[in-house]
């Protein structure tokens, strides 16, 4: 078990739970956090806040006619 400093251990559950890990290395990564309590803690409040900003935040639906118009302003 390696024991992850601070900013590493950040670096890693953000990797996690951005989808950025490969799914060998997120297996990996959960069975060294899982040996370690204070890994475990970062890696649960880090996955709470996520929770809890996606269902709190909602964003504005975009009209298809304002993508467009966006997207021809761009290709001049």
């Amino acid at each position: 078990m390696t024991n992850f400093d601070f900013s590493e251990l950040g670096k890693k559950i953000g990797s996690f739970f951005d989808k950025d890990m490969s799914q060998d290395d997120q297996n990996e990564f959960l069975k060294q956090i899982s040996n370690d309590p204070s890994s475990q803690n970062a890696f649960m409040r880090e996955r709470i806040i996520r929770e809890k900003l996606k269902s709190s935040l909602h964003r504005p639906i975009v009209s298809p006619g304002l993508v467009d118009r966006i997207k021809n302003g761009i290709k001049r």
